[in-house]
């Protein structure tokens, strides 16, 4: 939100800085935390970089390798909780209550890999 008031141009610099920052480096730990709304918060500010400025997010992906942001991505996108009650909570729930999540981690991805 920070951004949006800005030009094109301007929302472009406030992202790059950010990212010259370490937002990226940020973002790549907490986004496959266990908190819900911590993995949401940082699939957002990835979507609203992408967004602005996907080359900055393919060359930190470029940069920190597979294992780096793009294998956190693939992590949070396939994750599953390590206990089968909980598992099987879900399941007697319905919908998986993470397909936000998921959707917007394969939106992050595929706009990484759209050339």
């Amino acid at each position: 939100d920070m951004a949006k008031p800005l030009g094109v141009a301007n929302q472009i610099g406030v992202y790059r800085a950010l990212c010259g920052q370490g937002l990226l480096r940020l973002l790549e730990q907490e986004v496959d935390s266990r908190d819900g709304a911590i993995r949401t918060a940082c699939t957002e500010m990835l979507l609203c970089t992408l967004k602005h400025d996907v080359s900055l997010l393919r060359a930190h992906v470029v940069k920190e390798g597979g294992g780096g942001l793009l294998g956190h991505l693939v992590a949070a996108l396939v994750a599953l909780p390590d206990d089968a009650p909980h598992r099987n909570a879900l399941n007697a729930r319905g919908p998986d209550p993470d397909s936000g999540l998921k959707a917007q981690v394969g939106e992050l991805l595929r706009g990484l890999l759209d050339l």
